[in-house]
């Protein structure tokens, strides 16, 4: 009875051993990065919310800190914020080789494969919320709203994030 029981509780540990490998194409050393610099956006009459797309975002793989290969076919786990609680009009509006939504109710969940450049890429589309009235010392309400969209990209071995700083001018007519 002994036996089955560890036989049961190895089986066990050696599968989880397993999954928590990952990608079998992903060098243990491999990292994984932004391409482009984070962003600082800022709107100026914004009077109502409204739903933006923030281009085309990359990431990019390589064998090590130290060894630029690309890695060619790494799946890659995408997920993104929006700045607006609650959005509705979040998600990924494309994806590169390979991409499929994790669950297609959530959108804010991407999984892609890399190119041969070990690159992949995504679009994120979001609601920018609406300005505020301006600085309470003018006669209005809370001044600038700073807000952020975010994208993360994991290999399991190694993350990056994404990030467009965003600012929304008060505005008197908000």
């Amino acid at each position: 009875m002994v036996g089955k029981r560890l036989q049961v509780v190895c089986s066990l540990g050696f599968v989880s051993i397993l999954s928590s490998c990952g990608d079998p194409r992903v060098p243990a050393g491999a990292v994984i990065s932004a391409v482009e610099a984070n962003r600082t956006t800022t709107y100026t009459l914004n009077t109502a919310p409204t739903i933006v797309v923030d281009g085309t975002i990359h990431f990019k793989i390589q064998a090590s800190d130290t060894d630029p290969t690309p890695v060619n076919g790494a799946n890659v786990d995408l997920s993104a914020s929006s700045p607006t609680v609650g959005d509705t009009a979040s998600g990924f509006v494309a994806g590169g080789l390979g991409s499929g939504f994790v669950n297609p109710g959530d959108r804010d969940r991407l999984h892609v494969t890399s190119n041969a450049s070990g690159v992949v890429s995504a679009n994120y589309q979001f609601t920018v919320p609406k300005c505020t009235q301006p600085p309470a010392a003018a006669g209005g309400g809370t001044g600038d709203l700073a807000v952020s969209a975010s994208i993360s990209a994991s290999i399991g071995v190694s993350s990056a994030t994404w990030i467009d700083s965003i600012t929304i001018k008060a505005d008197p007519t908000c």
